[in-house]
Protein backbone atom coordinates (compact mmCIF):
# COMPACT_ATOMS: atom_id res chain seq x y z
CA UNK A 1 0.00 0.00 0.00
CA UNK A 2 1.30 3.71 -0.95
CA UNK A 3 2.09 5.79 1.69
CA UNK A 4 0.79 9.64 1.13
CA UNK A 5 3.19 11.70 2.24
CA UNK A 6 2.59 15.89 2.64
CA UNK A 7 5.18 18.13 2.58
CA UNK A 8 5.17 22.10 3.68
CA UNK A 9 7.87 24.12 1.83
CA UNK A 10 9.45 27.01 2.52
CA UNK A 11 11.95 27.87 0.13
CA UNK A 12 13.38 31.10 2.16
CA UNK A 13 14.11 29.23 5.25
CA UNK A 14 15.92 26.28 3.38
CA UNK A 15 13.14 23.94 5.34
CA UNK A 16 10.62 20.98 4.22
CA UNK A 17 8.42 19.51 6.60
CA UNK A 18 7.12 16.42 5.48
CA UNK A 19 4.38 14.64 7.27
CA UNK A 20 2.42 11.35 6.64
CA UNK A 21 -1.19 12.10 7.85
CA UNK A 22 -4.02 14.56 6.53
CA UNK A 23 -3.21 17.80 8.63
CA UNK A 24 -5.95 19.73 10.21
CA UNK A 25 -6.88 23.23 10.01
CA UNK A 26 -6.29 24.34 13.48
CA UNK A 27 -2.65 22.19 12.76
CA UNK A 28 -1.87 24.24 9.50
CA UNK A 29 -3.12 27.87 11.10
CA UNK A 30 -0.24 27.45 13.48
CA UNK A 31 2.57 25.82 11.58
CA UNK A 32 2.29 28.77 9.45
CA UNK A 33 2.55 31.23 12.29
CA UNK A 34 5.32 29.62 13.24
CA UNK A 35 7.15 29.50 9.68
CA UNK A 36 5.80 33.64 9.95
CA UNK A 37 7.25 34.26 13.14
CA UNK A 38 10.38 32.62 12.29
CA UNK A 39 10.72 34.93 9.19
CA UNK A 40 9.93 37.83 11.06
CA UNK A 41 13.03 37.02 13.02
CA UNK A 42 15.51 36.89 10.13
CA UNK A 43 13.91 40.16 8.64
CA UNK A 44 12.33 37.70 6.00
CA UNK A 45 9.02 39.49 5.01
CA UNK A 46 7.27 37.37 2.70
CA UNK A 47 4.57 38.45 0.19
CA UNK A 48 3.08 35.76 -0.85
CA UNK A 49 2.11 32.46 0.07
CA UNK A 50 1.58 29.59 -2.70
CA UNK A 51 -0.49 26.33 -1.82
CA UNK A 52 -2.52 23.91 -3.27
CA UNK A 53 -6.63 23.16 -2.78
CA UNK A 54 -6.76 21.00 0.02
CA UNK A 55 -9.25 21.71 2.68
CA UNK A 56 -6.50 21.41 4.99
CA UNK A 57 -5.68 25.87 3.46
CA UNK A 58 -8.83 26.79 5.01
CA UNK A 59 -10.23 30.39 4.43
CA UNK A 60 -9.00 30.98 8.15
CA UNK A 61 -5.45 29.81 7.47
CA UNK A 62 -5.75 32.14 4.59
CA UNK A 63 -7.18 34.74 6.81
CA UNK A 64 -4.23 33.92 8.98
CA UNK A 65 -1.66 35.15 6.38
CA UNK A 66 -3.59 38.34 5.65
CA UNK A 67 -2.76 39.50 8.52
CA UNK A 68 0.33 39.25 8.38
CA UNK A 69 0.45 40.94 5.14
CA UNK A 70 0.77 37.83 3.16
CA UNK A 71 -1.15 37.54 -0.01
CA UNK A 72 -2.24 33.66 -0.25
CA UNK A 73 -2.49 32.18 -3.90
CA UNK A 74 -4.04 29.26 -4.65
CA UNK A 75 -2.39 27.04 -7.49
CA UNK A 76 -4.95 26.03 -10.40
CA UNK A 77 -7.07 23.42 -10.58
CA UNK A 78 -6.58 20.29 -12.30
CA UNK A 79 -2.77 21.37 -13.38
CA UNK A 80 -0.79 18.80 -12.12
CA UNK A 81 2.65 20.56 -13.72
CA UNK A 82 1.97 24.07 -11.71
CA UNK A 83 2.83 21.84 -8.45
CA UNK A 84 5.72 20.07 -9.92
CA UNK A 85 7.51 23.34 -9.47
CA UNK A 86 7.85 23.16 -5.92
CA UNK A 87 9.01 19.96 -5.69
Amino acid sequence: MARSVQELIVPELGQIWDFDYSPYNEWMQQQVRNVLWECDELGIRPRLFIHDNDSCFSKAFDAVLRHTGVRPLNTPLQAPNAKAYAS
